[in-house]
């Protein structure tokens, strides 16, 4: 991770005066959401908490799964 955020600091997509950075893996994110929907019958209604991630962004990837909301 400090891979990562060394080369957004050399981008400039973020600053050293920054209070709060966060990072989201949307591979691992998409892999998890297909791993454990294939655990379960393709009529089970899977949800995510938006409370848990409000980020309009994630939650459009996880719809995009057929994940509901």
């Amino acid at each position: 991770m400090a891979n990562v955020f060394k080369k957004c600091l050399a981008q400039g997509l973020i600053s050293e005066n920054d209070t709060a950075v966060i990072f989201y893996d949307l591979t691992y994110l998409e892999n998890r959401i297909e791993y454990l929907t294939n655990l379960f019958p393709e009529n089970t209604l899977h949800a995510i908490a938006v409370k848990a991630n409000p980020l309009t962004k994630i939650l459009q990837i996880i719809k995009d799964k057929n994940v509901g909301l």
